[in-house]
């Protein structure tokens, strides 16, 4: 700029020429100074605001920055993040011109500046914003005195990522074959006491082995297998660990293998086997219904389930004067009943009898007039050589129906002499009943009587007949006398 010119352009009122002259003269002397002075401030002010900041790298705001994935490998639970992990990332401080400030790295958790090296776990973290920290993304950046400010930098994002090299562990002990009161340790298929009769068991007691891991968020499976089983199944199951095992084991051998998985797939495992013996008996279902469906006129069929020395009887009520009775009989005989066992689907029956009895025309099974009983005896033995105790079969006659006088054809032949017989079937022309009572007139009249015929449970029929003789020879005896009856 023209001085001179520039100070021509302004004359104060009252000025004399010498006055301007000594102006002109003081101005053209000191502007080089001025200047000087101007472009030195201009110069400084923009030099000490570059010293004051920190710088980081890489560039934040560079797009090929992105986030940083930092992944440290242990065997343990704590890691550090330190300046070497970072500078291997390519993330460092930078300080300021000639030195000034000293910056250093720093974690940014919400606003609060955290100094590098800081710890990290795989296990459980810290309150929040304090160590050890949960891997996960966080900012990085450089700052001089830890105090979010202009020297602070624009942030790097990180992911820091735990790489677990530890394998999972069980708790010692806590993985061991349990040992039952049977030989070899076995279990009894009903140590569980339930009487499922699904030849499993719960084993008393059992529980899931305990595990530890340097991270957390390990996964405890089992799998069961038995190749007796015929719900055998390989998947494994998900269990908690140190918690009760309550898997019902099939008869056999059960061989147990447990698997410990960590978030890094690290593995351990462990297995043992569990024995379960079928020491249950067999026994016998109510066959009441099933016989009641097979017989034709029976007059009753109760089933009692017995203890000590019988696993059940079934009680069958006949009448013998039914025109189903030989029927009904052979049915009744013939029957087996069905045997039911906890492992075994069709234990083996076996039969003894029969045993038959007369009674005294007795009361039986809720029954009165019983005169004859048939016995059976059953017992059941399963896969396992388990007998069952005896299962029994009882088959009662009942007689409630008077004796009959008119049998099959008018005509039956009577011993001599007359006498008193107890019968226990309907009378017919080769066996008639016999009769007591009365008298009998020889020749060729007729004579009127009243008898009384008596069965085996002492049931009458009383009332009169016609005894009619056909003329014989006089020498002949009374037992060759035909004697026709009617009424």
């Amino acid at each position: 700029m023209n001085s001179n010119l520039l100070l021509n352009q302004y004359y104060p009122p009252g000025n004399t020429g010498n006055d301007s002259k000594w102006l002109q003269k003081t101005v053209e002397s000191s502007f080089p100074i001025l200047v000087s002075t101007l472009f030195l401030v201009l110069l400084f002010l923009p030099l000490q605001n570059i010293q004051a900041q920190c710088g980081i790298t890489p560039d934040p705001v560079a797009p090929s920055t992105g986030t940083v994935n930092i992944d440290i490998s242990t065997a343990g639970t704590m890691v550090s993040l330190d300046a070497a992990v970072l500078s291997a990332k390519g993330i460092a401080p930078i300080d300021g011109p000639g030195g000034t400030p000293a910056c250093q790295l720093f974690l940014n958790i919400s606003g609060t500046l955290v100094a590098i090296p800081q710890d990290f776990t795989c296990g459980t973290p810290g309150a929040a914003g304090s160590a050890p920290f949960a891997p996960g993304p966080y900012s990085i950046v450089a700052d001089d005195d830890g105090t979010i400010d202009a020297n602070t930098t624009t942030a790097v994002m990180i992911n820091v990522s735990i790489i677990d090299t530890g394998d999972p562990t069980f708790v010692a002990g806590s993985c061991t074959a349990p040992v039952g009161p049977l030989a070899g340790g076995a279990y009894s298929s009903n140590a569980d006491a339930l009487n499922n009769d699904d030849c499993r068991t719960a084993i008393p007691g059992l529980t899931h082995p305990g595990t530890n891991d340097n991270c957390s968020g390990e996964v405890l499976t089992v799998v069961y297998d038995n190749t007796n089983d015929p719900l055998n199944n390989l998947t494994p199951i998900t269990v908690t660990k140190a918690t009760t095992n309550t898997f019902e084991f099939y008869a056999g051998t059960t061989t147990v293998t447990y698997t410990v998985t960590d978030g890094n797939t690290n593995t351990a495992m462990c297995n043992f086997d569990v024995i379960v013996t079928d020491d249950e008996d067999p026994s016998f279902s109510d066959p009441s219904a099933a016989i009641q469906a097979d017989l034709l006129d029976e007059v009753s069929v109760s089933y009692s389930l017995l203890v000590g020395t019988n696993s059940g009887r079934i009680n069958i009520v006949l009448n013998c004067n039914s025109p189903n009775y030989a029927a009904d009989l052979a049915t009744a005989s013939a029957y087996v009943p069905t045997a039911v066992d906890n492992c075994d689907s069709s234990p083996t029956v076996t039969p003894s009898g029969p045993f038959t009895a007369a009674l005294a025309c007795a009361t039986q099974a809720g029954s009165s007039n019983i005169y004859q009983s048939i016995v059976y005896n059953y017992q059941a033995v399963d896969a396992s050589l388990n007998s069952s105790l005896n299962f029994n079969k009882f088959i009662y006659t009942q007689d409630i129906t008077p004796p009959d006088f008119n049998p099959a054809t008018s005509a039956a032949t009577v011993p001599a002499p007359p006498t008193s017989e107890d019968e226990g079937k309907a009378g017919t022309a080769a066996d008639p009943y016999l009769y007591s009572g009365g008298s009998v007139t020889f020749g060729t009249s007729a004579t009127f009587n009243t008898v009384t015929a008596r069965d085996a449970c002492a049931v009458d029929f009383s009332g009169s007949i016609v005894a009619t003789f056909s003329a014989l020879a006089v020498t002949r005896r009374l037992s060759n006398y035909d004697l026709y009856f009617y009424y």
